[in-house]
Order: structure tokens, then sequence, then C-alpha cells
């Protein structure tokens, strides 16, 4: 049926990918016959268009009906308008009109730069190519988008040179990055020259990120940074992109994203999906100056289709300083011999404008920003291409671009995160933040620059009670010095306003027509006449029956807000406020249901007000928070599967000040600070409580300063056991403050400028071996006030007091009785963290109420888990720490204190107790893989033997080390490192001749091309369908192979396609033979009679091919199954066990060739040998080879392609 038919092809195109990455979120639309989808160029500084179209009779669908277009955005770019007024599509069908409209605006495009910007390769008219399609397959499933010609920019006048010369620049340019020490990865039509990416990676273990900084920032030290760069309109090099001869058009040709993941590269579907993310902030940065608040890479780990390639936790910020800052600034190093910050700091000056060489360059551009830091970091780090090139014109851009990226990662402390300028700071941090500008907080805050405040409530609860507990204690006692400015916080204004309550009806009524103007979403404080200690916040829910005002429940900020009875109200349905939020009759007093009140509209800025007015708001806007426990419960009942996180949604209960202000609390925490558990599977993590403390005190693991500070520690520490020949290098002790100072504690760190308590023992900090003692200091508060806690605080904190790692020289301290006072600060590094925390006994009593400490009697020792010896950190006895008891504190070794338990002659650091290499290595499933060694045969040792003689060791290329391990590069990655004559097997040819080569002997079962008779043989089911992408990607892969078999000498190519045999592009029967002799696989093929000269196998490809993978088939003859004394990755049934043919394991960039060389190598492993059955040659049926196929995936867990029983004819 012809509506049938449209909503097929709708469903099919609406597959990721199946329309090319031009095209996305294709949907019905509302009305029968409407559709709607996005062109995305994914080119920068060119916008998005949505389209939409309508087929008004789908009864004459798909071939007599009439289509129609148009551009749904209110700001449609001037190409797509164009584009659409002269476009004919007749009765072309739902793909052919989407591929067409891809190609006309790529065309609009095109010709906007040249009218525009002109440029030496003179992009000017399109000219098709011969695509050397084979006679019989139809051109129109040929003519699809993925490489076809149609589509790309003619480079005028000798194209195919200058094709050519593009690629030798793109190939030197990986080349240089692989030497640099980074993998390389390409993916889409790199020699094609369109749409393409370039992938640089490398283990986050190889940076010399401490395990501190990879714990706060949320790395997997085993998985790669990845920066991925998308090539949209040919490669660029570093000199054209820094050129005034067509460098802006250059510019706009490219964009970088930044992500993580466990291989080195993201799979093509990846790709283009973080680019549309990418293309969208980078739209949003310039347009707003800032970016999409939803796609900032935020600690909220988000749902992947495929793979795992993801955002880190500053992806958002990189990826807006890769695309808007790079460029620039590489363009002034190579203009005026900057390094890295005086270009930054001249780009910041001058705001990105143009060079100019009349200008006079000032001094202070050439003088390298000195840091401390620079010492600790790694080479790989600190490397700089363009500093070190005798001609900058000829660097690698992508090994600029990921140094750079490294710059602005390992010391992502040192720079603004919005502005991206170095911070002025006289402390350190472990954590990235932002400059003292108030845009950039806004910016930061408000637009979601920082980490997700709702994946920190849900993931850690008690740190957020624990930040927010710190802040009201501080603004409470007078103590909080830095302030939430710029974040458009409001307040209650000064104006008062009268009106009548109604507590039942949570109503606001006016005597009279006239009123203030209150608006739906605005905030109210109410208070009673002559009742000046309770104080109640509400927010406008309806105002349509003026003069009545419908307020949401009211919220006292004046008490502890904990559970309180509530009642149903009379008639809800005549009430706007949901049945879910009763309105509770005590908030507000009265004998009456109607009270008099006055309030306050809360429309003034936070900004403006004095500081200790600005003290006193913020208690009163943590008063209105929920426990955290409330707001957990809250978001987990109220977020759907695959919605955001977002307590503004809450929006009767939270005002959208308060949760700025909550967002400002956790943002602005510079330190890692992660709750601790006594149990086994926190001891498996490397990471126990402290044994020895009171059960009231809570345990934290918790580091400050600097993402460096942990190796300055270990340098200090090293220094120190050396000079002094310790035999413990350090000690612990406790360090004691008030509970008002933690909140600028954790994020300043801990230094001596201020004199709170004396400093009768010399200046320093002060610690002390005693927790009486520290104690002590930490529980004077301000004024006598006694402990201030934050009222809906779950903890109740009372004390807090961390306990420190120093260097273990008290002689060179500046006292040591009767505490220890260190005043350099790179001799101490915290560990812990513990707050003594109370149950609250009554809801209603003051938050100001003195607690009562508990007693040493109370004291019981928390040691759920028993330590074994060889994980207790060893102490100096004359400098161990006691408890509250006075016992001896048990101190676990964690894995960052572990590293120091042996340490070298000559001073390096070894690590004890190191879990196994393979714990950090991607799981290999199946057989164990071999070594490859050079000189074998067959298409992989080609490559390999190419590789190595042209780029390096093989070795080098399936290995690198972290430490020292990678996953094996892609095959078309390191084909992309050679060029076309490096490629071409005429290249080893001209190399034999150079020397004499005895002809080989005949061997027994040796292969005959043209011999394999068919007829006896059952195949699947010819297919009946086809989509452009696939026919066009199987069309250029056959090409390839067939051209290879004319220029390969077969027996060294070991498979074989024969060209007669192809009747359907999506079912190639091929031919596997010539393995190495002394297989145990050859014996068995030459024992049949007549001999077996090949293995023959049938591959059948899907309609969503190179999106899924194919699926292949041993055909005949037989082999032993794997229960059987089989091998060979065959199965029973004869389908071929590989994860690599399934959607857990295949990548979209993968070829057919390498797909045939993988299985090959497969069939010649040595470890399980593949042997054939006994007995008489025989076939298998396609109905075991598709079961066997579908039992090893549920077998080992892996991921069936999508539609295989409908491409396999099951259904």
């Amino acid at each position: 049926m012809p509506r049938r038919h449209f909503v097929s092809d709708l469903e099919r195109l609406s597959t990721p990918g199946a329309l090319g990455p031009f095209i996305s979120d294709l949907k019905r639309g509302d009305d029968d016959g409407s559709f709607l989808f996005t062109f995305n160029p994914h080119r920068y500084g060119v916008k998005s268009v949505e389209v939409a179209g309508t087929v008004p009779e789908l009864s004459d669908y798909p071939k007599d009906h009439l289509l129609f277009l148009y551009t749904t955005s209110s700001d449609a770019p001037t190409y797509a308008s164009r584009a659409l007024e002269g476009l004919e599509l007749g009765s072309a069908n739902l793909e052919k009109a989407i591929l067409k409209v891809t190609e006309t605006f790529q065309r609009a495009l095109a010709a906007e730069d040249a009218d525009e910007y002109g440029d030496e390769y003179d992009y000017e008219a399109l000219d098709d190519e011969d695509d050397g399609s084979f006679t019989g397959w139809e051109d129109e499933v040929l003519n699809t988008h993925g490489s076809d010609n149609s589509m790309l920019n003619d480079l005028g006048p000798n194209t195919d040179e200058k094709k050519k010369r593009l690629s030798r620049d793109l190939r030197n340019d990986l080349k240089q990055a692989r030497a640099a020490g980074f993998k390389v990865g390409v993916l889409g039509d790199y020699k094609g020259g369109m749409n393409f990416f370039v992938s640089l990676g490398i283990r986050f273990g190889k940076l010399g990120i401490s395990e501190e900084a990879a714990t706060a920032w949320k790395l997997d030290k085993a998985k790669y940074l990845i920066l991925v760069i998308h090539y949209s309109n040919y490669y660029q090099t570093i000199a054209r992109l820094a050129g005034e001869n067509g460098g802006y058009h250059a510019r706009k040709g490219i964009i970088m994203c930044v992500g993580t993941g466990s291989r080195y590269k993201p799979t093509l579907r990846e790709a283009i999906a973080a680019f549309t993310t990418v293309n969208n902030e980078v739209q949003g940065a310039q347009n707003n100056g800032a970016l999409d608040p939803l796609e900032l890479g935020s600690d909220a780990p988000r749902e992947l289709r495929d793979g795992d390639f993801e955002s880190i936790f500053i992806s958002g910020p990189l990826n807006q300083l890769l695309n808007t800052h790079l460029v620039p600034v590489v363009k002034y190093r190579m203009h005026y011999g900057f390094g890295w910050d005086g270009a930054e700091l001249y780009f910041n000056a001058n705001q990105g404008k143009e060079c100019s060489g009349s200008e006079a360059i000032s001094d202070k551009y050439y003088e390298e920003q000195p840091s401390k830091h620079n010492i600790t970091l790694k080479p790989i780090v600190m490397a700089d291409a363009l500093a070190d090139a005798a001609s900058s014109s000829s660097v690698s851009f992508p090994l600029v671009a990921m140094q750079f990226t490294l710059r602005h990662l390992v010391r992502c402390t040192e720079f603004c995160l919005v502005c991206h300028n170095k911070v002025s700071t006289d402390f350190e941090a472990l954590k990235p933040y932002v400059c003292s500008s108030p845009l950039c907080l806004y910016q930061y805050m408000s637009l979601g620059f920082g980490p997700s405040i709702e994946y920190e409530i849900v993931s850690q609860p008690a740190v957020v009670d624990l930040l927010v507990s710190f802040c009201y204690t501080a603004a409470k006692a007078g103590r909080l010095e830095t302030f939430p400015d710029g974040m458009d916080l409001k307040v209650p204004s000064t104006t008062v306003y009268k009106a009548n309550f109604h507590r039942y009806k949570s109503e606001l009524q006016f005597d009279d027509e006239t009123g203030p103007s209150l608006k739906e979403g605005d905030w109210i404080v109410i208070t009673i006449e002559g009742n000046s200690s309770d104080e109640w916040c509400a927010r406008i829910a309806e105002t349509g029956s003026w003069p009545t005002v419908k307020v949401a429940q009211p919220i006292n900020t004046r008490i502890v807000v904990g559970p309180q009875p509530s009642i149903i109200l009379p008639n809800p349905s005549k009430s706007s406020v949901s049945s879910e939020e009763t309105v509770d009759t005590s908030m507000i007093p009265g004998v009456t249901d109607i009270r008099p009140v006055q309030f306050r509209i809360c429309d003034d800025s936070f900004d403006a007000l004095a500081i200790p007015c600005k003290r006193t708001s913020i208690v009163n806007m943590l008063n209105t928070l929920p426990p955290v426990s409330e707001m957990k419960a809250w978001l987990q009942k109220n977020t759907n599967p695959g919605d955001e996180l977002s307590l503004r949604k809450w929006r009767n209960r939270i005002s959208p000040s308060a949760v700025g202000l909550l967002r400002w609390v956790i943002a602005s925490n510079r330190s890692c600070i992660v709750p601790l558990e006594d149990s086994e599977d926190a001891a498996k993590s490397g990471f126990l409580p402290v044994q020895g403390m009171s059960s009231e005190w809570k345990q934290f693991r918790f580091v400050m300063g600097a993402p460096d500070k942990e190796q300055r520690f270990v340098n200090s520490v090293n220094d120190a056991k050396k000079r002094l020949n310790l035999k413990y290098p350090t000690l612990f002790a406790f360090h004691g403050s008030p509970l008002a100072n933690w909140h600028s504690i954790i994020r300043e760190g801990l230094h001596f400028k201020q004199t709170l308590h004396g400093r009768a023992f010399g200046h320093g900090c002060y610690h002390s071996l005693d927790l009486s003692t520290s104690t002590g200091y930490s529980n004077s508060h301000p004024h006598g006030q006694g402990v201030v806690t934050w009222p809906q605080s779950e903890l109740k904190i009372h004390t807090a007091l961390s306990l420190n790692e120093i260097v273990n020289a008290p002689s060179e301290f500046v006292s040591r009785s009767p505490h220890l006072v260190v005043a350099q600060l790179d001799w101490i590094q915290t560990r812990y963290l513990f707050v003594q925390v109370f149950k609250q006994q009554d809801h209603n009593s003051d938050s100001t109420t003195p607690l009562t400490p508990p007693t040493a009697s109370k004291t019981v020792v928390s040691a759920t888990f028993k330590l074994d010896p060889s994980r207790i950190h060893p102490q100096d006895p004359s400098y161990t720490p006691r408890g509250g008891s006075g016992s001896f504190l048990v101190i676990p070794a964690t894995p960052t204190t572990r590293k120091r338990l042996g340490v070298t002659p000559d001073g390096d650091i070894e690590m004890l107790d190191a879990p196994p290499l393979d714990q950090y290595l991607p799981k290999v499933t199946g057989k164990k893989k071999k070594k490859q060694k050079l000189g074998g045969s067959g298409i992989s040792s080609t490559v390999t033997n190419l590789f190595a003689a042209v780029v390096g060791s093989f070795d080098d290329v399936a290995s690198d080390d972290w430490e020292d391990a990678s996953v094996t590069t892609d095959v078309e990655d390191l084909l992309a490192l050679l060029s076309d004559q490096e490629e071409a097997p005429p290249v080893i040819e001209s190399k034999a001749k150079a020397k004499a080569v005895p002809n080989k002997p005949s061997r027994p079962d040796e292969f005959i091309p043209g011999s394999l008779d068919i007829s006896n043989i059952t195949f699947l089911a010819p297919p009946s369908y086809a989509s452009s992408m696939a026919s066009k990607r199987l069309n250029s892969d056959l090409q390839s192979i067939i051209k290879l078999q004319k220029t390969q000498p077969l027996d060294e190519l070991g498979f074989y396609i024969n060209p007669d045999l192809v009747d359907n592009v999506y079912q190639w029967i091929v031919e596997m033979h010539s393995f190495p002799e002394h297989l145990p696989l050859v014996k068995d093929m030459r024992s049949k009679s007549p001999v077996v000269r090949s293995i023959v196998f049938e591959i059948r490809f899907g309609p969503q091919y190179p999106m899924t993978p194919p699926f292949v088939r041993v055909v005949k003859p037989r082999f032993l199954g794997f229960n059987q004394g089989g091998g060979g990755n065959v199965t029973l049934g004869g389908a071929m066990c590989m994860e690599l043919l399934t959607n857990s394991g295949w990548s979209a960039v993968s070829t057919v060739e390498s797909v045939l060389m993988q299985v090959r190598m497969a069939l010649m492993d040595e470890e399980r040998a593949a042997r054939l059955e006994r007995g008489a040659v025989g076939s298998y049926g396609v109905g075991e080879a598709v079961e066997a196929f579908k039992r090893a995936c549920r077998t080992h867990g892996w991921a069936e392609p999508e539609g295989m029983d409908v491409f396999l004819g099951q259904t």
C-alpha cells in the first residue's frame, strides 16, 4: 500500500546515519504525509537548518506523488532559502528527495564561499566523475551521498594532482603526530577529501595526572583522551589555516571536539553525533557569548547509542576554546614568534582580531609566564611542535591542536573555564573554576558550564550536605568572604505590600483592584505583622483571578523544615496547586482561615547588597532548601529515563535563586571530597576509613591543592628521605579549625595567611598528634553562639578537622612541641576529612542551639572490615596520631601512598602491591592473540611490512604502553599513513627485481581462480532490499578488492572474489586459500579427495551497512566445532564467532578488505587450530549457520546486528 510504503521509508531512513552525516532527526510530522529533518553542514560558523516536507496525496506515493519542501527555521540562512526556491523534486521518493536537498545545500554553500571569499583552489562548478560502477547495478542505487563526487567542490584544474597533494599533506601530518607519541585514526572518506574525521588519542595514564586529580576530574586513566577534528571541505594544513589567502575559508571547514573512550578513536556514528552537538555549542558561543547549557560535558554520564565515546568533565570549555581560540592563537605564534602564553595573552588583549604587520608588539608577549607546575609535568604535556620546528608552516596541525588540548587539560586549574585567561589567585586548587569576572561566573553557573548539581545530589548526597553546611555556617558566623555575584540572584525588595492570606486555599486576597504587579513565577516573602521571628517564601502560581492570587505552599525560612503534618485541600479541583503539594496549615499560624499578612517581592539584585546583608540573604535562601535526601528522592521520582535531571522543574518548592546558590556552593568547591565506607567493596577500590576513630566521626577522602601538588609532595618526601636517611618518610597529624573556616579551606587549601588563634609557636600550619587537641581548636565558635548548623542538614556537623600526611622531618619544622608547625606547604598533603555528626532530636529546635559533643565513653572503634597487615601504612612510633580514647590510629595504605612504600636507590617511585596490568586493558573475548611477526604472507603481512618500512616497527604500532599497553591500531589507520605508491604491490615488486627471487614451487592445494563450482551449494536467498548508503560503500569496497586482486599475487593476498559470481552487491562469495603450509588446516585440505583448494565463504550485507556488520559464514567444507576439538573461530553451524561481526565490536569504518583479513587470521590461529571434519567434504545449511551465530552472541553477551533476521530472510 502507498501509505505503508511511505511509513516504511520514513522508519528506515530515521535510523542514525542512514542518510549520511549531514542529515539528522528525521521524524514524522503532525499531519499525515508530513515529515521533518535537520540539515547540519558541520562547518564552523554555518547554521543548521530544519526542513519540513509533505506529500499531499499518499495514495500516489512513491511514483506519481508530489512532494513539497520548505524551511521551518525563522532565521533560515540564505544558502538554504535560495537552494529550496529553485529545487525541483518531481515524484522523487523520500530518500532521493532528502539526498537531493543535501546535494543542493552543499552546492549553495560552495557557491557562497566562491562568491564571498575566493580560494587558491578555485572552488567552481562541480563535475560528476565516473564512479566505475559495475554493470547490472542500477545507477540510482549507486548514486548516494557517501563519497559521491557530485557533492564535492571541484578543486579546479588538475583536480587529481591537488587531491594527491592534500592526501600527502594529511599523511605527513599524521606521521608527525604518531612520532610525537599519539595514536592516530581516520574516519570517513579521507582520500576523497570531503567530510572526514581525524582523531588523535593518548591514554590518560600517560599524562602524569595524579590519582587525586583523576578522581576529582572523574577520569579513567585506562581510557584515552581523544581529540577529533572534522574536515568538511578537504584537509587543511597549518600553513593554509594561518594563511592570509583562503585562510578564512579553510577555517570554516574544520571543527574540533574532545572526549574519551576505551579505544583511541570513536566510531563513525559517535563522531557524527558528537559534532552535531559541538556545532550547536559553537553557534551558541558565537551568538550568545556562551555555550549550550544542556551539552557541556557535565559530570553526569550520558547514554550513548553505541561504543563509549563521551565527554569529559571540561569537554564543553575545551570545545569552545579549540573552535574559537586555537587557529588565531596559532596564527599569532607563526606570524610573531610568540610562545603559547604570549599568543593567548595577545589574543585576549586584541579580541582575536587579524594580525597587522604595522603594529608594534609589546615585549610582554614574548615573556613566558613562569609556573612552578612546569617542573612536574610530563614531557609529552610540555612538548611544543611549533617551537621545536625549523619551519612552522610544515608542522602538523592535528599535533599542534592536541598539544594545545593537553596544555589546557592537564593545567586546567591555571585557566578560567569561560574566558580561558590565566587565573590570578594566591592559592592552589584541584578543580578548575572561573576567574573573578562576574560575567564568567554567570556563564559558568547560570548557563550550565559547571558540574551537574543534580548528579552530585544523586551520587554523593553526603558531600552536598557537607558543602551546604560549611557555607551556611560561614555565612551565619560572618566568615563568608566570597559571594555568588553576577549570577542574577534575586532577594526581597524593601517595598512592603499588604494582603489577606487564605490558609486553606493558599491565596493572597487584595481589597481592591489596585495592587502590586505580580506575575506567575515571582517569589515573595511573607511576614505577619508584629511577628518578626518567622518569615515564609512562596511562588506565585496563578494571577488570572485578580484580586485573588494563587501561591504555592509557603516555606518557613527561619525554622527547621522537617517532616510536618499536611492536609488535603477542601476543594482540590478549584486549586491551582498540584495534589502532591498539599498546604500545611501550620506554616502560617492563625485562628481563622484568613490572616492579614505583609509581603515583599523578590526582585532586587543580590549583587547590590552590602556584605553583611549578603551573608544574611545566603542564610535565608539556604533555609528554603529541602534536605538533600528529599532533593535526591524528588529527582529520582520525577525524572523519566533519558531525561535530564533538573531541580528547576521543582518550581513550587525551590526558587531559581536558591537553585543558583546551591549550584555555586557545589561548583565552587575546588577540592576532592569522597565518602569512605568500611566494606569489602571499599577495600577493592583501595580506599578504606581510618581505624581508631569513634562512630560519631564521618570520614571522607580529602585532597586539595593543584593537580601536581601530589607530585611536589612526593618530590619533597624523596628529597627528605635521601637527605635524612628516613626509615619512615612521612607522618600523619590532625589539623583542626572552626567550622566557619571550612568553606574557605576546601576552596583555597591550607595556608597561614590569617592569624585566628595566635602564632605563639611560629608562623606555619599547625598540627597535632592528638585528636582532642585539634578538636579543641575546631570547637571555638564566634561570639559564643555555639554550633551553627544548616537546619535541613542530616549530618548535623559539629566539628571538622583533617588528617594530613607530612614529610617526617620534625627537626626542620618551625616547632615540634607542643604542636607540629610546618611552614613548607609542599610538605603537607591532606588525606582525610573527619566531621563529627549528630542525629537531630527535635525538628522544632532552633538551628543555633548548642549541641553537646560526645564524651570519651561513647568512643567506639569502627572496623567492620579487618585490614590485611600488608595494607596498613607503616608509621613512625614516635609520631603516631591518637584517636579520642587515646588509642593509636590504624591508617590504610591507599594506592597513592603505596606508590611510595618502596623507593629505589636512585629515588624513583616504585609501585608496590600494584594491580595486574590486564585490569586496565580492554577485555578481549575469545582466544588470546599472538604478537604478529614481520615477514608473513597475506594482506596483513603486506600492510605490516610496508608500515614497518615506511613508519616504524609493527611492534610500535600494535602496542603502545600504559603502562605500557594499548589496543591494536586499525588497519585503516595504518594504511592512512602510507602513500598510494606504498600501498600498491608494485613497490614490492620493484624491490623484488633488485634481488633475484627463485620461482615458488607449486603446492598440492595451489589455488586456481575461477574454478569454483557453486551449482551444488545452497546460499541465502538473494536480497530484495537496497539503500544508497550501503550500495555506494559496497561498490567502492568491491572495486578496491578487484583492483587489488589484479595487482597483488593471489597467494600473498590469501582470498579471492570472482566478479562473475557477484550477481548482487549485497551478497558476495569469497574464497580463502594459500594458508601457511605448517597449519593443520592445510594438512586436512590436502587429505581430501579431490584436494580442497579454498574455503568458501558467503558474506551478506544489510541495508544499514556500514553502520551494521555483515553476516559471514563458511559454506564449505565443514569444520570441527569447538566441542569437537576444532577452532579458527568457526562455529558448529559454520558461522564465524567473532565480536568484530556483531554490534558490540563492529566499527563503521571497517572495510570488507579488513574484515576478510581478520577472518583469515582467525582461521590461521595456531593456539586453537581450525580443523576440517573427517570424511567427505560437506557443506553447511543456511539455517544452522544463522542459529549458530545467534547462539554465539547469546553465549558471549554480544549484540546482534540490527534487523539481522530481515536481511538474512529469516522473517
